[in-house]
């Protein structure tokens, strides 16, 4: 099999002077969870083909699936939890774990929520109910979170940010969209 030229994805890395480390070099292809693999292009020589890749803190898969995103959030969201449970066994009051709840185990759960936050499943937003839950039933905030109502809440602020910034870059397309 001929795999394609890969001198036409670097021509404009030598235009600009730019180094491309093929050791580091991976490529993702997007399609749908059910294709068969076989029907995929076939992979870049000396390129790794991954189905899932972590960007700026976020996994991206292959098949938009986020698993990946929930599994990570909550495992470091519980160890987090762990942290604020010794922190109320030392005498914590319930303002100061609050307070701290939303800076280190909140501020993990809304990075970036706008991007992923839509590919997520029932059951995987679910796991993360659980963990809201278990935060409050452990007394380290105070008012009972559900992902939903944070995704929605984040994802409506932002468009509300976006249709009041004439400047911003999807202004004129939110707006060509709205008039439809």
């Amino acid at each position: 099999m001929k795999f394609p030229d890969f001198s036409r994805f670097s021509r404009p890395f030598i235009i600009n002077k730019l180094i491309i480390n093929l050791i580091k070099t991976i490529q993702l292809i997007f399609r749908r969870p059910n294709i068969n693999l076989d029907l995929l292009p076939h992979c870049l020589p000396d390129i790794e083909l991954v189905e899932c890749i972590k960007l700026l803190g976020i996994y991206v898969s292959s098949t938009f699936n986020q698993s990946e995103q929930v599994n990570s959030i909550t495992l470091a969201a519980n160890q987090r939890l762990y942290l604020l449970k010794t922190l109320k066994l030392n005498g914590m009051n319930s303002k100061q774990l609050d307070c701290i709840f939303h800076a280190v185990v909140m501020s993990k759960i809304i990075y970036a929520i706008e991007a992923w936050g839509g590919f997520v499943a029932m059951e995987m937003a679910g796991i993360i109910d659980k963990m809201f839950k278990k935060a409050k039933r452990w007394g380290l905030t105070t008012q009972l979170l559900n992902f939903k109502e944070v995704k929605d809440e984040r994802c409506n602020n932002l468009f509300k940010k976006i249709c009041k910034n004439p400047n911003h870059c999807l202004f004129h397309v939110l707006l060509y969209s709205y008039t439809r």
